[in-house]
């Protein structure tokens, strides 16, 4: 998403993660920055995967209104190498775009 809006995907996606905090427990793990330590949190898989698809959905419905049809590029690139994982919790059935390979 850096790509398409520089200076603006972090920002955007603490917003959106700050928005779907309550709602979702889940995405303070998904939050958590990289090195970090993860927050004590105990989810079941469906819960993060629900997280991440909320999370992904709010994100990009914003992309789209401005950039209609970068969603699914941005989907591509940023999930593909777990497009596997995140296919088989159906990640993407529930996204309104659709992902080519």
């Amino acid at each position: 998403m850096e790509k398409e809006f520089p200076g603006e995907a972090k920002r955007r996606a603490l917003k959106v993660s700050s928005g779907i905090r309550d709602q979702h427990k889940a995405i303070m793990i998904l939050a958590a920055a990289r090195g970090a330590d993860t927050p004590d949190a105990v989810v079941r898989p469906e819960e993060l995967a629900n997280a991440l698809m909320d999370w992904s959905l709010q994100l990009l419905e914003g992309v789209e209104v401005i950039m209609p049809g970068t969603a699914p590029k941005i989907l591509r690139e940023a999930t593909r190498e777990h497009r596997y994982v995140l296919q088989s919790a159906g990640y993407y059935g529930h996204l309104p775009w659709q992902v080519t390979w």
